[in-house]
């Protein structure tokens, strides 16, 4: 069976399909012209080098933001979600560390 269109049917041109879906996932992920060579570097330190490798790249895990606890049942160390009202934040610089951190002080109806 001939796998390519034949130039008299209504498709434009002649174009082979086997091999022509291979070829393009195994595109160099660096022949994108969106991705700048910072973008590109801090890919293949994931692993994604071609085409192929960025459509099949999942990720390790996935956190559901969606639902939310009261501020009250929240414990010490747990990750949690929560909706309230700002009370106050304020900005602390660590010089040594060379950041800064936010501390908000939230409430809610619990």
């Amino acid at each position: 069976m001939d796998r390519t269109r034949d130039c008299g049917s209504r498709d434009r041109g002649s174009i082979p399909l086997e091999g022509v879906m291979t070829s393009i996932l195994d595109a160099s992920i660096e022949n994108i012209k969106y991705f700048n060579p910072a973008a590109v570097k801090k890919l293949v330190k994931l692993k994604i080098k071609t085409i192929h490798d960025l459509l099949y790249h999942f990720p390790y895990r996935y956190e559901d933001f969606s639902e939310f606890t009261p501020i009250k049942n929240v414990k010490p160390n747990e990750q949690a979600t929560i909706r309230g009202t700002i009370l106050n934040s304020k900005n602390i610089r660590i010089f040594r560390r060379h950041m800064t951190l936010t501390e908000i002080v939230v409430e809610d109806s619990s």
